[in-house]
């Protein structure tokens, strides 16, 4: 923002007012004692060790389950030693390491500019963790089967998967792959289904059972075909894909396991992986199909529609498909009364054809409680984002209307006022109707705005009126052609609906820590990137020029000091943050091993 300003002499008092109400906002929160009580509530619950407190796997709502039984569940599943092994040995620091070696050779070979470089390299990793949600939408007796999540974020290959996983969306053919429910009804509507036979195959746990080898293969050589001039062999882009697939270790109740064969569900590369799979099979499949074929084929992950002139065909095909490969296995849901759910939408060829929403028989109706601390906007847009999906599946204004009724009472539901409702309602169908000219006039205005986004936490009626104050320095100060948009992050509970585990005290990074000579008074403060236990090591060990290991060896005593002289006395989500702190802490403590090498003057204006 500081660098649009028009006119550079007011920077400085541009930079004082942010800074003013950025100490103003962050003072500004009080939480009620209302909110106080309800967190006391949530911890009280998340210390209950009997219980485990999550969410289904599909939809909204909150599972409460024994937790013996949910433990056993995941346990069982991952005793298939087909797909998992349980590991004696935690490998994630050892893999780091190989992952940075091959990263750097690629590096220098020009496959990865400096940018990718640095923003695949790992540091500071730490395993998996693994956990299930339960599927409540299906038929269960006395608990129900669950869905195997393994949460790779701030794993030493997490970055680089998101990496390849761009690589191979830019190689999948997207000939009968659905992008969202929007693009599957416009080509729907393209053909004529009426007297047509609908039909639905799924793809039996896709992400586990796609072959892993076959599938890298696959990926790997169709990015050669498209990029011959990589700089890089097969072989060593092939080594890339299965650091970030086969050697993902993962922590489930204190056990190490890796997955061996197929995709976590959680990894950045696993939906790109199997869309390819099955975008280079089913075209192969449907090529080499001799009987009729479907009039009209489209996939959505793990999820197939399509429409046959009959049953006979139907099923036919379904034999066939059955019988294409080894670990792909398809179940098949015929329409009833010539309907057929497919995504969220219900779909109708009885006598006309029709679309309307869809919803599971477990669904709650969970919503944004219009009582949630959360900004009035939010809860607004919510209202038309509702109703312009349900306008945009509904194939007929008497089906909208009667959706828009069930949607109505939801909201209610959640506390939603009813005057609210139909002024939204209002407004939304008064757009509908509204003419272009209007919708083209505001688009010619904000076409040449450079937008810049500020995330702030929301804190009720104080930021409505930061958000004001920084709209008209934006005005009085900065270029008309900048467009700055307040986005406001809510309190989110997360941790209090969570099973994974908890990880070891080795695996922490970005901390400031505290060491005590256990021979003397000597102290040091310092802060690290990488693992705690890693780089205590090096302080006593390996790093030469660690004031920390300099000192303990003047002195016999002094080399008593081991790792539980190290304390961690504060942490940060940012390396900057980490950086502020730990000189605070330098400043507060006066630890006598530290030596100031250099510093920056920082201008806080208040």
């Amino acid at each position: 923002m500081l660098t649009d300003i028009k006119d550079k002499k007011h920077t400085d008092k541009v930079r004082s007012e942010l800074s003013h109400l950025a100490n103003t906002y962050y003072s500004n929160y009080k939480p009620t004692k209302n909110t106080i009580k309800k967190h006391k509530i949530l911890n009280k619950l998340k210390s209950n060790t009997d219980i485990v407190i999550t969410r289904p796997d599909k939809g909204s709502g909150v599972v409460i389950l024994d937790k013996n039984v949910y433990n056993n569940s995941i346990k069982t599943m991952l005793s298939d030693t087909s797909k998992f092994r349980k590991l004696q040995k935690d490998p994630t620091l050892l893999r780091e390491g190989q992952l940075q070696r091959r990263l750097l050779k690629a590096k220098k070979k020009g496959f990865f500019t400096d940018t990718e470089y640095a923003k695949v390299y790992p540091s500071g990793s730490r395993p998996a963790r693994s956990y299930g949600l339960p599927k409540t939408h299906k038929v269960f007796v006395n608990h129900p089967s669950f869905r195997l999540i393994v949460s790779s974020i701030g794993t030493f290959n997490y970055k680089l998967a998101s990496h390849l996983g761009e690589l191979v969306k830019e190689v999948t053919p997207n000939n009968y792959n659905a992008q969202d429910t929007f693009e599957f009804l416009k080509d729907l509507k393209q053909i004529n289904i009426d007297n047509n036979f609908t039909v639905s195959f799924d793809v039996c746990s896709l992400f586990t059972n796609i072959p892993l080898n076959e599938t890298i293969d696959i990926a790997v050589n169709l990015i050669f075909d498209k990029k011959p001039d990589l700089k890089i062999s097969k072989k060593e882009l092939k080594d890339l894909f299965e650091f970030c697939t086969s050697k993902t270790n993962f922590l489930f109740n204190g056990v190490i396991y890796d997955q061996i064969d197929g995709c976590a569900m959680g990894s950045p590369l696993a939906p790109p992986l199997a869309n390819l799979f099955m975008g280079i099979n089913e075209t192969k499949w449907l090529e080499e199909y001799h009987g009729t074929g479907p009039i009209f084929y489209k996939r959505y992950v793990d999820d197939i529609f399509a429409v046959f002139e009959n049953e006979l065909q139907s099923n036919s095909f379904f034999d066939y498909l059955n019988n294409r490969h080894p670990n792909i296995t398809f179940t098949k849901e015929n329409n009833e009364n010539g309907q057929l759910p497919f995504l969220d939408i219900l779909i109708s060829n009885s006598s006309t054809f029709s679309t309307t929403i869809y919803r599971k028989t477990t669904y709650t109706g969970l919503l944004l409680n219009f009582k949630s601390f959360t900004p009035f906007q939010y809860k607004t847009r919510l209202i038309q984002t509702l109703l312009d999906r349900t306008y945009k599946i509904c194939s007929s204004w008497v089906i909208f209307d009667k959706e828009t009724r069930i949607l109505s009472k939801n909201l209610l539901r959640n506390m939603y006022p009813k005057r609210l409702l139909e002024k939204c309602i209002k407004k939304y169908l008064d757009k509908r109707f509204e003419k272009l000219s209007h919708e083209n006039k505001d688009c010619e205005n904000n076409e040449n705005k450079d937008i810049k986004y500020i995330t702030l936490p929301y804190l009720g009626y104080f930021s409505n009126y930061a958000k004001k104050r920084i709209k008209n320095l934006v005005k009085q100060f900065c270029d008309n052609k900048l467009n700055i948009q307040l986005v406001f992050t809510t309190c989110k509970l997360k941790s209090y609906f969570s099973n994974k585990d908890r990880l070891p005290m080795e695996f922490t990074s970005r901390v400031i820590y505290k060491f005590k000579c256990a021979g003397c008074n000597a102290s040091y403060v310092g802060r690290t990137h990488c693992h705690f236990d890693t780089r205590c090591e090096q302080h006593l060990k390996t790093d030469s020029n660690s004031h920390i290991l300099k000192h303990i060896k003047i002195k016999n005593e002094c080399k008593k000091s081991d790792k539980t002289s190290f304390k961690i006395i504060d942490r940060a989500n940012s390396d900057y943050a980490l950086a502020i702190k730990e000189g605070m802490h330098i400043k507060w403590q006066e630890p006598t091993l530290n030596t100031q090498k250099k510093h920056v003057i920082l201008k806080l204006l208040v």
